[in-house]
This record gives structure tokens, C-alpha cells and sequence, in this order.
């Protein structure tokens, strides 16, 4: 389910951390993930439905490199209409995929395209911000009209504040969309297993909430954050079908932080975060928790360093007979850097448990049948302004995911995803992009064959 181009599936809400406490993003689920399909174009890792952006390096990344450099970053002045004020926007893109199925052999190439229009909203007053954001996109494909898709989104949330001590902030979005194609081919006695006829599609509503309250330079953040997530079943190329069921659900969480100034812009903080996770096969079923410490770096001028890092302990606790007790370290960093006045470097990473049916020996039998999973990425980016309006980037994903086998032993996958962007500003209403992706993943589970997979994508956005 992942790709080296994951592509307009997901919508993020802006939400800036502060010392007041936590962004409703920072509220998000432990592991807002679902478990992972037995489909055999599947990778072993969860599913979060907020995915790449169209021209996104490591999750996030893209996003927090750009503010550091305001002149890109200008934006048409908007539509204004009442206090409400409009930002339509459209995209345009083509992209080549040397291996579009994600096979070890019998590599198949295509071109795809895609359009996506979106529109922004906002509208803020002195104790209040409101946004709300949408857009559909459709991908076309050249030859695999299998792979052909129609994705879209859309949010709202605010910002209120309801003293000057005290904020309170919500999200809401919906998602629907497809995931990325992942091992191509698996080997069952012998014989290739048959891939899913077409990319699973999948449907998912979150809702998020915190209220933030500070006293001198202690502050407090109590969340709430709920996920429920739907997937259609998966055709095969052998007319069978592959039941998705097990990975329907609600996942919830409810993350509170206390943390305490110690400079401006910066302050360190300990968290606890329980979490349920009920699916449709009671077997999938988990409690578990975070309790982590970190720092939290506040953007503001002239500020080089921004965003958050913790680390600490996490605890799942699966129903299942065949899932292993998650009780292991955790970490999360989410920061970006401007070394220099012409270059950012942006750091992304994080440690969950999940959980995974890849060691079901049965399709569409699930009782009793599953695995816990870790997963573990970490990713840096570099980006360089070459000239006032050319902006070049580099970097690198590494996942490594830990299925907890009981049956067959534990084993592991690993992917690496390096990754080459350009942009060019001719105005601020336009921005032109290329883009190369490369995912090279390996496996130790017996029958699950190696792949690589390079897509060169070019992008246009513009904004009115």
C-alpha cells in the first residue's frame, strides 16, 4: 500500500503547535492505522489515509521546508466575499512508472495523469480562525486502465479562544481514495499468488479535538481523536475475492500533555496517550499506550529550528492468540532546520506497533490469524535555493517493519525511498515541479519476492 508516489489522497488541516499545547494533528490516534490487507500486493505496514501529497518528499517534509523562505511561499491575495475569503486552485501532472504493479519480474511500464481543483476557505477574527479545504482529483493511466482512479477530500476546523489563557481547537475530514500498489508478486507452492485486479479503494472520517490551557509558563493539552475507516474487498486476477472486512473499524485515542516553558518559542513536555482499536474481526482488537517525553520548538521570526521530537515507551495488547504483546520504545520527530540562508534540512520520523494478516495462511479466513507488526521509519530531507525562485531537493525514507509471527517466526521487511525534487517560481500564482522517486524493498517472508520501482513525476499548481 505504499508507493514511491503516493498521490492526492490526503487533506491536512493547518494547525500550528504552540506552548498553548497541541495542534488537533497532534491529536491524532497513537496509530490511526487499520491492519493490513492479505491481498498479495500488499506491503505489511497500516494504512493512514493521509498519504503524499502530490509533490511530498518524507510525510510532511515538503510542508515544513518551505515557510522558512516567505518569498515562496506568497499567495494570491484570495477572493474575499463577506469576511469569508476564496483560494481556487488546480493541478496538473504526469508522471512515468517503469513498474506500476510493483513486481519482482515481468516489469510493466506506464504514463499516468492526473487533475486535481481544490479549493480553500478561511475566515479569521480576533479570538477565532476558520479553514475548510476540498478537492477531487482523477488519475488517468495510458495503458492500465485498471489503475485508473478517481480520489477527493474534504475538511473544516478552527481555532477559538475562549480566554486569553485558553484555546480550544477542532478538525474534521473525510478521505476517499485508493492505495498504492506494494508486492507485486508472491510465490504459494511454487506458483505466483494472483494480484488484485485493480488498486483497493478505501473510505475514512476522522475527528479531532484539543483544549489548551497555559498558567504562567506551565501549559496543558487534553485531546481527543477518533478514526473510523472502511475498505472495499479486493478483487483478484483469478476472479477470487480477497475480504477486507477485517480492517473496518474505529480507532480512538486520547492523547494529554503537560509541558513547561524553558526559553521562548521553546518548551519540553511528557505525554500519555491510551488508545482502542475495535475492527470488524474481534481478533484485531487492541488497547494499548504511549508515554513519551520530548521538546516542542514554536515557529516565530527569525527562528531557525521549528518542531517537535519525543521519545518512550509504548504498550499494545492484542486479542488475537496468534499476535504477540506489543511492549517496546517509541519515538517521533517531526523538525525542520534552516542551516543557512539558502538551505533547509527537515527531519521526519516515528516507531508504532500496528497489525498485519500478511501470515494468514487462508484468504478470507481470519479467526485466529494475524500478526502484530512494528514499524519503523526515519527520513531527512535537503533543500537549496538555487535562485530566488529554483528550489532543489534530496532525500531518503528508510522503513523497516517488524512482523511479530508466532507461527512462523518473526520477520522483517525493509524498503528504502531516495528522492530528487525541483521547483521553480516564475510568480506567485504558478509552481512548476519534477519530481523522481525510487522504492527498492526487500523481504525475509518466505515467498515474497524483491522489487524496485523509479517514477519521474512533473507537476503544474496554480492559484487565482
Amino acid at each position: 500500500m505504499t508507493s514511491t508516489v503516493r498521490i492526492c489522497v490526503a487533506l491536512w488541516l493547518a494547525g500550528t503547535a504552540s506552548a498553548f499545547g497541541q495542534s488537533p494533528d497532534v491529536n491524532q490516534p497513537a496509530n490511526p492505522s487499520p491492519p493490513v490487507s492479505t491481498a498479495p500486493n500488499m506491503q505489511p505496514v497500516g494504512l493512514r489515509a493521509t498519504a503524499q501529497p502530490l509533490a511530498g518528499g518524507p510525510p510532511t517534509a515538503a510542508q515544513a521546508v518551505g515557510t522558512f523562505w516567505e518569498p515562496l511561499n506568497a499567495q494570491p491575495p484570495g477572493h474575499t466575499v463577506d469576511g469569508w475569503t476564496f483560494f481556487p486552485m488546480v493541478t496538473g501532472a504526469a508522471f512515468f512508472d517503469d513498474n506500476v504493479f510493483a513486481t519482482h519480474s515481468n516489469r510493466q511500464s506506464d504514463w499516468a495523469f492526473i487533475v486535481r481543483p481544490e479549493l480553500a476557505v478561511t475566515k479569521s477574527g480576533q479570538n477565532y480562525g476558520f479553514e475548510a479545504h476540498g478537492f477531487v482529483e482523477k488519475r488517468e493511466y495510458a495503458k492500465f486502465d485498471s489503475e485508473n482512479q478517481v480520489n477527493g477530500a474534504a475538511s473544516v476546523g478552527g481555532t477559538v479562544m475562549l480566554n486569553p489563557d485558553t484555546q480550544f481547537q477542532g478538525r474534521a475530514q473525510y478521505v476517499h481514495a485508493h492505495e498504492e500498489r506494494g508486492v507485486g508478486e508472491t510465490i504459494v507452492n511454487g506458483t505466483i499468488f494472483p494480484q488484485t485486479l485493480k488498486p483497493i479503494a478505501f473510505d475514512q472520517a476522522d475527528v479531532a479535538a484539543a483544549l489548551n490551557h497555559r498558567n504562567d509558563r506551565w501549559w496543558t493539552s487534553v485531546g481527543a481523536a477518533a478514526t473510523w475507516i472502511h475498505f472495499d474487498n479486493a478483487l483478484l486476477t483469478d476472479g477470487t475475492v480477497a475480504l477486507q472486512d477485517f480492517r473496518d473499524g474505529v480507532i480512538a485515542a486520547v492523547p494529554i500533555r503537560v509541558g513547561y516553558v524553558v526559553a521562548p518559542f521553546t518548551s519540553v513536555f511528557v505525554q500519555g496517550t491510551p488508545n482502542r482499536r475495535d475492527f470488524e474481526i474481534n481478533e484485531f482488537d487492541s488497547t494499548g499506550y504511549h508515554v513519551v517525553g520530548g521538546i516542542l520548538l514554536e515557529p516565530g521570526q527569525g527562528r531557525r529550528v521549528k518542531g517537535e521530537a519525543w521519545a518512550g515507551y509504548m504498550n499494545q495488547d492484542y486479542n488475537g492468540a496468534t499476535f504477540k504483546t506489543v511492549s517496546s520504545w517509541t519515538f517521533a520527530t517531526s523538525m525542520a532546520f534552516l542551516l543557512t540562508d539558502r538551505l533547509t534540512m527537515t527531519l521526519q520520523g516515528r516507531r508504532d506497533a500496528k497489525e498485519t494478516a500478511v501470515t494468514c495462511l487462508v484468504l478470507n479466513v481470519f479467526n485466529g490469524c494475524g500478526s502484530s507488526l512494528i514499524e519503523s521509519w526515519g527520513g531527512v530531507r535537503f533543500d537549496y535555493l538555487l535562485l530566488p525562485n529554483l528550489v532543489a531537493g534530496i532525500g531518503a525514507t528508510y522503513f523497516v517493519d517488524e512482523i511479530l509471527d508466532i507461527v512462523n517466526g518473526d520477520q522483517t521487511d525493509r524498503y528504502l525511498r531516495p528522492l530528487f525534487s525541483l521547483r521553480y517560481f516564475p510568480n506567485p500564482w504558478l509552481t512548476l515541479g519534477f519530481d523522481y522517486r525510487h522504492i527498492d524493498f526487500n523481504s525475509d517472508r518466505l515467498g515474497v519476492l524483491s522489487y524496485n520501482r523509479n517514477v519521474y513525476l512533473f507537476s503544474a499548481n496554480a492559484k487565482f
